[in-house]
């Protein structure tokens, strides 16, 4: 019997490191493939950290350079979401446009069977209106748990992906690192954007759009009455001073730009007020941030966009499922609630309020500990 052949998704951590280790175990035969995303520093650490792992199982490593891509659909959508008073999700979009359709895709050109990421999640199948599903699972360890990050994946990717980690800890999985003399069995986990480091995300922004030297770019068209260079500066309203207000509508003082802010933010506000301040509303029109109290972030509805549904085909529209669980953020435990179709989009109602609903963010729904589906919140 021949042996099924799996392209893995290397990006030189660990936990892609280990499902190599468990994949061979299984009997599967594994080549690596490392995505050339963008040009960070530490890319080209992690590249290098990659072509140690191949080299140390013993596998094939390529490599497949997506930085137009990557800068396309990600780093723009990024930049976009905050000029809109939005927050984005980089890693969901991420994971659909790029990391599983260029996997997909060269897996297809060289005839493999399966992909593989080290994602701690779980696949299953289900059965919907006697029709076979295929829907992501939470993963065993709870705390490492990437579930929520896969919501967009389709059926046909979901199929063909294996999740070596699916039921293994993290701990678990460094423990192995270390007990094969894996040199990157204490390497530290990425957390942050992987595509911003060492600079705050409003001046990775501002940098997007008008590179590095901005500021001097600014300060010149104004000393030399560049009229072009000043109009392309005051077409980025985003960069523009606003009003804070609170919930009547007064004047607190000015901010800074909305790319500065976040639903539920209450650090770097920069303004003195007599009681805790946060941020409830921005306004991209106006630019107007509202700022009210705690008490002002807890609501018990939102409305969901850009759908996709896993473990089942569709939701009618004014159809109700009931007893859901919803997920607003990635760290989100999650509340029970209802959904309904609603002219494309999907309605929900949760079961108490919930804090600091994020427009940009993805609202992910479960039934138990299975994915449904799930999309963006308007």
């Amino acid at each position: 019997m021949l042996m099924k052949k799996v392209l893995l998704g290397l990006s030189g951590g660990i936990d892609s490191a280990i499902s190599i280790y468990v994949l061979k175990r299984a009997g599967y035969e594994v080549e690596a493939l490392t995505l050339h995303m963008c040009d960070t520093k530490n890319f080209e650490l992690d590249l290098l950290d990659a072509k140690k792992i191949c080299k140390f199982f013993n596998i094939k490593h390529h490599t497949l350079d997506v930085r137009k891509e990557f800068k396309k659909e990600v780093v723009d959508y990024f930049v976009n979401e905050y000029k809109n008073a939005r927050t984005p999700n980089p890693c969901c979009k991420c994971n659909r446009e790029i990391k599983f359709k260029y996997l997909f895709d060269t897996c297809n050109k060289m005839k493999f069977d399966y992909i593989a990421t080290g994602h701690y999640a779980r696949k299953c199948v289900v059965e919907y209106n006697n029709k076979k599903r295929y829907a992501i699972k939470i993963a065993n360890d709870n705390d490492k748990d990437q579930a929520y990050v896969l919501y967009n994946l389709d059926q046909n990717q979901i199929k063909h992906t294996l999740f070596p980690l699916s039921y293994l800890k993290k701990e678990e999985v460094r423990k192995i690192a270390k007990f094969l003399n894996l040199k990157i069995y204490n390497k530290k986990d990425s957390l942050d954007v992987c595509f911003i480091k060492d600079i705050k995300y409003n001046e990775f922004i501002k940098q997007n759009d008008f590179g590095k030297d901005y500021k001097e770019r600014i300060a010149l068209g104004e000393k030399n009455n560049n009229i072009k260079l000043i109009e392309e500066i005051e077409k980025a309203k985003y960069l523009k001073q606003g009003f804070f207000i609170n919930k009547n509508g007064k004047v607190l003082g000015i901010h800074k730009g909305i790319i500065n802010y976040t639903i539920g933010q209450r650090k770097g506000l920069n303004i003195s007020l007599s009681n805790r301040a946060y941020v409830i509303n921005i306004n991209k029109d106006n630019l107007n941030i509202t700022l009210g109290e705690d008490k002002d972030l807890y609501k018990n509805e939102l409305f969901v966009k850009n759908i996709n549904l896993q473990a089942i085909e569709k939701i009618k529209e004014n159809e109700k499922i009931e007893n859901c669980i919803c997920k607003i953020r990635y760290k989100d435990k999650g509340e029970y609630c209802t959904l309904e179709k609603k002219n494309e989009l999907i309605y929900v109602k949760f079961s108490k309020d919930v804090r600091a609903i994020t427009p940009g963010q993805a609202a992910v729904f479960y039934k138990e500990d299975v994915i449904l589906g799930g999309g963006e919140i308007i």
